[in-house]
């Protein structure tokens, strides 16, 4: 769960990014779903994987 502060400042970047302001519903909503894709599609990268990429470098 998002605090109140941190919907703030979701509302705000938003209101920067799409010159737009939205309810603390909304940004609840937005915000949440921006929670649950990061990390469904983050994943740190092993000590194994960055070497392998260092070498390709």
């Amino acid at each position: 769960m998002l605090s109140s502060e941190e919907l703030k400042e979701f509302q705000k970047l938003w209101k920067v990014s799409f010159n737009e302001e939205i309810s603390r519903e909304f940004a609840l909503e937005q915000a949440s779903s921006l929670l649950v894709l990061v990390r469904n599609i983050y994943k740190p990268i092993t000590k194994e994987n960055y070497e392998k990429f260092r070498k390709k470098i």
